[in-house]
């Protein structure tokens, strides 16, 4: 008997105005994750200003409360920031709180933060899976996790590649030097002997010398 497929979960895109984190919070605990992550102590939730949040779209910190023995299984508890970037679109400010979210929802579970196992079973559950991609994607909204794929398998393609090609770069023509074998980055070169490091992933059409 063959086996039955396992149905693909759709990616959401959920692009319903957002007014403040804490009306988004309930609802997204309550739409996503069953009122569940109600049984966190208390959860502090805070806009971040962009000029302030380069390096992230959202982050989540917790300190749990000391453990204390009971006959039956007692809920985690303890206090929970989590910080989201202000000035994104709608479902890209959801997709992040949900992100976040799915952290809390997962510690509760194990007592980590990490992106482990348990985290992406979260993610995939409310459709938010590790490929997860906007439909007309705007500047902004690709998931960092795509990012980091597509720099890797561009390295990959260009280390591939003799040395001394041309290629283009931000419309410009110029010289691949050398591909990092651990980083994202190229060492390209100008005519005139300057020479920069780009990201792979940036370089586009091959161009035969």
């Amino acid at each position: 008997m063959a086996r039955k497929k396992k149905a693909a979960i759709p990616h959401r895109q959920d692009d319903r105005p957002v007014t403040t984190l804490e009306a988004l919070y309930t609802e997204l605990n309550g739409e996503l994750f069953g009122g569940s992550l109600h049984q966190v102590h208390e959860v502090q939730l805070i806009w971040v200003d962009p000029r302030k949040a380069r390096a992230f779209l959202g982050n989540i910190s917790m300190k749990w409360a000391p453990r204390i023995w009971t006959p039956f299984r007692a809920p985690l508890r303890g206090s929970v920031v989590i910080k989201v970037r202000m000035g994104m679109t709608a479902r890209q400010t959801r997709k992040t709180m949900t992100h976040e979210m799915c952290h809390l929802a997962a510690a509760m579970e194990d007592a980590t933060l990490k992106h482990n196992g348990t985290f992406w079973k979260w993610m995939e559950r409310v459709g938010y899976g590790k490929h997860h991609r906007f439909e007309g994607e705007a500047v902004g909204e690709r998931d960092l996790y795509t990012q980091k794929s597509e720099a890797r398998k561009a390295v990959w393609f260009w280390r591939k590649q003799p040395l001394g090609i041309k290629v283009f770069y931000m419309g410009g023509l110029y010289t691949l030097v050398d591909v990092q074998k651990r980083g994202t980055k190229a060492l390209i070169a100008y005519g005139n002997g300057c020479r920069w490091w780009v990201p792979a992933v940036g370089l586009s059409t091959l161009v035969t010398a």
